[in-house]
């Protein structure tokens, strides 16, 4: 039985290859004749073979060899042709939709093996029509370097001379009594191995157990010459060349420096105990300051205070690291997408040319696996909704094929994801009757329902304009999905529609998760928290700088005129009279400003936010929860909410 921890790592290597050769197709889609988007794409699709080959998936190890071979005519002719480009990247998408099928830990089906076949003898027919074998061509001396050394380049870490070996054995080598295996164990600074089958014919006619069809790779250190003396018995079977560090290549000696892969779960269970170290520091705290009101020593005091300091710069530097590890890039999930546009696409009859932009950018890991979903339901929005037909374009004016783009940038701290189209945008005449309809908005209120907030409907649970309920769409179970997902990481939604010209669905996101520094303040003898980037400042107000406006309340400061709101009353707990002075909280929210008038201000926590979850999931004006030093529980408000 395979090891499942060996099965997870080629998953994640695998994604990481996949999406890296569909960044070089993208990138040999602008220039088809950039060597190093070639190389790149030869080395991925090398690895990704070697790493297949190592499981019983004969059917993938068959076709990412044909593909590979495709691409040794690809390298020796310096260009890639469109129709190679749009076969590979079947092959990538393939690919994909074995690994789906792994990570689901079930076998691939019929039609998904059928598919892989049939390309893998495409590849073959082709090469064969060609008259190009499937291993590389020889090389004169001085040329540039065998396909199949350099895609060995990535097996060893020496900055000496590399001697790269392939070796196939004849097919009688074992009535002549060879040992092929043997050969290579005696080769000279031996740093990596490779052992696979040549034959790319071997899923054809019955197997012949007598027959050998190895082809073995390998790389080592040691002077050219001694490694052909060890070949010498098998010379006229065996290729060697010699590859200087300084023809590597720029990209690989970026990337040279020592690395470590850690199992996510790993990381997840060092991030889940530097949380509760916070949560130590803090019952620490908790405790110093007991012990700063019991203990009258001067010298002690400062003592405590200077090792309390230490501790708590160590724990945030080591929270922040943690955090940093946590980072991964959108590329492996951006590269999940092309293949499902693709098909939808097809499947509607519609022409769609799909964009991605900044998958380079960083995320917490947990961010990124929790985005899947959300972005799968906008991108089939958006091609079964958004896009129209060629016809449909035709008679608007547009060009027949439309533009889908899925981007993400950095902005400040945050980063922002957006999915954009150039099809009909949000009907929101047909948002407001199916509003209507649906006894989500009176009849009354619909036609003075602003624009913003009639597109914004779609996001209402439940809601949808379909008539015809189909398996792409039309129950009404997405866009409400896609929002509470947002919200739930932090973040928010925003909706750019241009009717008749598209719709951009923007995704604002926390770009790390990081301690939340949290004010903590008492009303009705309760203690709740309020994120601190919420609040502009605090102060005192004397009760008689309070002015009656209507049915409100006020005060000036700094000639500006400020509304109070009791939190009492926000949260629904008894009211109370107002004391001769009390300290309210200035948001710090854009446009008019306000003031929440709390009982008390106590301490600062800095602490993981955790999110809730259960009954109170989603519950309005509460955004999570964080562990006092006391062991308490402290809900943290968003004050924003509460106020709106």
């Amino acid at each position: 039985m395979i090891d499942r921890e060996l099965i997870e790592a080629f998953l994640v290597e695998g994604r990481e290859l996949v999406a890296r050769a569909g960044a070089d197709l993208a990138m040999l889609a602008r220039d088809p004749a950039e060597a190093q988007a070639i190389d790149s794409l030869f080395r991925c699709l090398h690895t990704l073979k070697g790493s297949a080959g190592l499981f019983d998936l004969a059917a993938l190890t068959r076709l990412l060899h044909a593909a590979e071979s495709r691409l040794e005519g690809v390298r020796a002719a310096r260009r890639i042709e469109p129709d190679s480009a749009m076969e590979i990247t079947a092959a990538l998408d393939l690919t994909e939709a074995w690994l789906d099928e792994l990570e689901r830990d079930r076998p691939p089906g019929a039609e998904l093996l059928g598919e892989t076949i049939a390309l893998a003898a495409r590849f073959e027919a082709a090469d064969q029509a060609a008259d190009r074998p499937s291993a590389a061509p020889e090389v004169a001396a001085g040329a540039a370097t065998p396909a199949w050394a350099e895609a060995l380049l990535p097996q060893a870490d020496s900055e000496e001379a590399r001697v790269a070996v392939r070796y196939r054995p004849a097919a009688d080598a074992y009535f002549r009594g060879e040992d092929p295996v043997a050969v290579f164990r005696n080769l000279p600074e031996l740093r990596a191995v490779s052992i696979g089958l040549a034959d790319v014919e071997r899923s054809k006619g019955p197997y012949d157990p007598f027959r050998c069809r190895l082809e073995l790779t390998a790389v080592c250190v040691a002077p050219e010459s001694e490694v052909r003396a060890a070949l010498r018995l098998v010379g006229d079977q065996a290729e060697v060349v010699t590859i200087a560090a300084a023809s590597r290549g720029a990209a690989e000696a970026a990337t040279a420096a020592r690395t470590v892969r850690v199992s996510a779960p790993r990381l997840d269970d060092v991030a889940a105990l530097v949380d509760e170290l916070v949560i130590a520091r803090n019952a620490l705290d908790h405790v110093a300051g007991r012990v700063a009101a019991a203990v009258s020593d001067p010298d002690l005091l400062r003592e405590l205070a200077r090792r309390q300091g230490r501790l708590e710069s160590l724990v945030a530097d080591l929270y922040g690291a943690v955090t940093d590890l946590r980072l991964v890039s959108l590329r492996g999930l951006f590269a999940r997408f092309p293949r499902h546009v693709r098909e939808l696409a097809a499947r509607l009859g519609k022409a769609v040319d799909f964009q991605v932009e900044g998958d380079d950018v960083v995320l917490d890991k947990s961010v990124v696996e929790t985005l899947y979903e959300p972005l799968l339901h906008l991108l089939r929005n958006a091609v079964d909704h958004g896009v129209e037909t060629p016809e449909a374009r035709r008679v608007a004016g547009k060009a027949e094929r439309a533009q889908l783009q899925l981007s993400a940038r950095r902005v400040g701290d945050a980063v922002v994801l957006a999915v954009a189209d150039d099809g009909g945008g949000v009907d929101t005449v047909a948002v407001r009757e199916a509003a209507v309809a649906r006894g989500l908005l009176a009849g009354s209120a619909a036609p003075a329902l602003a624009e913003t907030d009639a597109a914004r409907l779609v996001f209402a649970q439940g809601f949808s304009t379909a008539r015809d309920v189909s398996d792409i769409s039309g129950r009404g179970i997405g866009m409400d999905a896609v929002q509470a997902t947002i919200l739930r990481l932090g973040g928010r939604v925003d909706l750019d529609n241009q009717p008749g010209r598209g719709l951009t669905v923007s995704l604002t996101l926390p770009a790390r998760v990081v301690l939340a520094r949290v004010l903590v303040v008492e009303v009705a003898g309760q203690r709740f928290g309020v994120p601190l980037d919420a609040v502009a400042e605090t102060h005192r107000v004397r009760r008689d700088e309070v002015t009656a406006i209507r049915a409100g309340r006020a005060y000036v400061r700094r000639d500006t005129v400020i509304p109070i709101l009791r939190l009492r009353a926000l949260l629904g707990l008894p009211p109370a009279d107002d004391p001769p002075a009390f300290p309210v909280l200035t948001l710090a929210a854009a446009g008019q400003p306000a003031a929440v008038q709390v009982d008390a201000l106590a301490e600062r926590l800095d602490a993981p936010l955790r999110p809730l979850d259960g009954l109170l999931s989603g519950y309005p004006g509460i955004v999570g929860s964080i562990l006092q030093g006391d062991g308490e529980v402290l809900l943290v408000l968003d004050l924003a909410e509460l106020c709106s």
